[in-house]
């Protein structure tokens, strides 16, 4: 990198992880359960200065509830913590589609990393929109935090709804999203949900 922290830069990298995936889908999950471990090492090598860590985790379970209209709870937990000097592309970043809705994307950065996410999915009624399938609404709240060297114990909430659209046996999603935060509102257009 130049003194601007752009260009090029190359670095060697190890990496492992596991997976536990007892969803009963995988494009349109309504029970089980995933878990995702994920290490990373990047050594001090080439144009990497520095060895350094990163630790990931990623856990979500999703809840029926057949007793109101086969809703589904989707619940996720996840984060992240690097161990060493690392360069500031490779920061445990928050905000955007993947865990914090009402943010913009990567609004917050620092060493480590948490957020929870949480989804009710309701379907209301079958439609066809060129295809058969189902119509549905959505809800979801969601908060997190960095940390960094300086002490915050500020966390970052946001919340919003949407409507989706599911079909061929619920492998075609279409997701759209609205977020709200104390920064603004966002939108999201998917063809999956968020978790």
């Amino acid at each position: 990198y130049n003194k601007n922290g752009i260009g090029k830069y190359k670095s060697l990298l190890a990496e492992t992880g596991i997976i536990f995936d007892y969803r009963d889908s995988k494009t349109f999950p309504t029970n089980g359960y995933y878990l995702s471990l994920n290490y990373k090492a990047y050594p001090k090598f080439y144009e990497n200065g520095n060895f350094y860590q990163k630790l990931k985790i990623d856990v979500r379970t999703y809840l029926n509830a057949e007793f109101f209209n086969n809703s589904v709870l989707a619940l996720r937990f996840g984060g992240e913590k690097n161990f060493g000097a690392y360069p500031f592309f490779d920061a445990c970043y928050l905000g955007g589609k993947e865990n914090l809705r009402g943010y913009v994307l990567e609004r917050f950065s620092g060493d480590g990393s948490l957020f929870f996410q949480s989804d009710l999915r309701l379907p209301i009624s079958n439609v066809k929109i060129i295809v058969n399938g189902k119509l549905g609404i959505l809800a979801f709240a969601e908060t997190g935090k960095v940390f960094t060297n300086i002490f915050d114990k500020k966390w970052h909430p946001s919340f919003g709804s949407g409507l989706w659209f599911s079909a061929i046996k619920n492998r075609f999603n279409i997701v759209y999203n609205i977020g709200f935060s104390e920064e603004l509102v966002t939108h999201y257009v998917q063809t999956k949900f968020g978790f």
